[in-house]
């Protein structure tokens, strides 16, 4: 069925155009930028550079310690196809736990700012030394 308009829909408004940019009518009308408040249109405060290399370094170490962890399950699972001994149950759980932990501390680490992030990362360097402490260096 067609109206008088000429749309087929019956609730069907126009979409406002800006005269300035033609193209973003789609983007106004449907609840872009300019409809949120003004607290989210403010721009992201960056951390300053010595925080995004703890954070980066933290990083690095929790993938590192998910790296060793997928080792460390390839050889307990091989380990008596090799005939050698594995490193065991207890050394895989610690490193699985550890691994969690290090990417959960990471994840927050990445999503916050300030002292939060460098708490953050601090956690992740310790889980990472407590994990490397207890079962390749003791």
């Amino acid at each position: 069925m067609t109206h008088s308009d000429g749309s087929t829909h019956r609730h069907t408004q126009p979409i406002p155009v800006h005269p300035d940019n033609p193209s973003s009518y789609a983007s106004a009308a449907y609840g872009s930028r300019s409809r949120q408040s003004e607290w989210a249109r403010q721009p992201v405060r960056r951390d300053n550079i010595a925080i995004r290399f703890l954070r980066g370094l933290a990083g690095a170490c929790a993938a590192g310690l998910v790296v060793l962890t997928a080792m460390v399950a390839l050889v307990n699972h091989f380990a008596a196809d090799w005939g050698i001994a594995g490193p065991g149950t207890e050394a895989l759980w610690w490193h699985l736990i550890g691994a969690s932990l290090a990417v959960f501390g990471q994840v927050a680490a990445d999503r916050t700012r300030g002292l939060r992030s460098i708490f953050w990362s601090v956690a992740v360097f310790t889980i990472v030394t407590v994990v490397l402490f207890t079962q390749w260096w003791s």
